[in-house]
């Protein structure tokens, strides 16, 4: 396909389709074959209430300079095909991600909100990410040298991640949402947590370290923590039964206004490195004390 629009209603073919410079419209159920290339959509696309379900290859867009518009209605991606969004994403929608296929946003996103099912294929951000409703992300979620901004205040713009990967660069979690990440964090990168929405961590974390923002929303930490650099939380924080086993110096706290939790069961400071405390530390809980470095405790209640 070339040149102007081409809209489509309900389609199916068993090829894929192909567009170099025309604009494509989807208004219906698109179902696409994997044909020789799958299917490559060289400019615009608007998707209007559409549901793609590709068993092949998906490029929509070609660069940064094309728009992917999510116009009306919920949006979806399906299939066992792989789908990578060259385009910028942009629309006041939300973006359903099912079926086996990878999907991979290589440019920027400005969307209600992202849901991704439990059996969809790992869904990776190379590009930041703005949102203004909720998100749930069920499977796994790559977060690659970007930052996420969750907009709606609290639970109105709750983020919600299972399996996190931070794969290249620094990543920040933004915006006055809540995030909660259920499942394991990894990465040898460092996390930066900003913004009024507070972040949980329901599971383990293995990452390079934390860059807590001053002002940001309380960080909890209900899993075990490995970091393998520095760490520094300049907000309020949460520690809920779980070991933090530093490998560099990490600061919990920069001036006794940050309130340093231990919620439940037994806290253990560990690791290499060392640990220094500026915040008031309170909770009537343990704090267990390990590892081969000091720890400095500059406030205490």
């Amino acid at each position: 396909m070339s040149g102007g629009d081409v809209t489509f209603g309900t389609l199916t073919t068993a090829s894929g389709l192909a567009s170099t410079t025309a604009n494509v419209i989807f208004n219906g159920v698109a179902t696409l074959g994997a044909g020789n290339t799958g299917t490559t959509l060289n400019k615009n696309v608007t998707l209007s209430g559409a549901t793609i379900n590709s068993a092949g290859t998906v490029a929509l867009g070609d660069t940064a300079g094309d728009v992917i518009t999510l116009n009306t209605g919920l949006v979806t991606l399906t299939g066992s095909g792989a789908y990578t969004v060259n385009g910028a994403m942009t629309g006041a929608q939300r973006l359903a991600l099912q079926g086996a296929g990878t999907k991979t946003f290589v440019s920027t996103a400005d969307v209600t909100g992202f849901t991704q099912d439990a059996l969809s294929g790992t869904v990776t951000f190379q590009d930041n990410v703005t949102t203004s409703g909720v998100s749930v992300f069920a499977a796994s979620t790559v977060l690659d040298g970007m930052t996420f901004t969750a907009n709606g205040a609290g639970v109105l713009g709750a983020t919600t991640m299972n399996g996190v990967t931070l794969s290249t660069g620094l990543v920040t979690l933004a915006g006055a949402g809540n995030y909660t990440v259920n499942g394991a964090m990894t990465g040898s990168q460092v996390l930066t947590l900003n913004d009024a929405g507070t972040k949980t961590f329901a599971s383990t974390a293995n990452i390079a370290g934390f860059a807590q923002v001053d002002g940001t929303g309380m960080a909890t930490f209900q899993g075990n923590v490995t970091t393998s650099g520095a760490s520094t939380f300049n907000s309020l924080v949460t520690l809920s039964g779980m070991t933090f086993s530093a490998g560099g110096l990490t600061i919990l706290g920069n001036a006794a206004g940050d309130t340093i939790t231990l919620n439940t069961g037994m806290v253990t400071l560990g690791g290499s490195g060392a640990y220094i405390s500026n915040g008031v530390m309170t909770g009537a809980q343990a704090l267990t004390l390990a590892g081969n470095n000091s720890k400095t405790f500059n406030c205490w209640t």
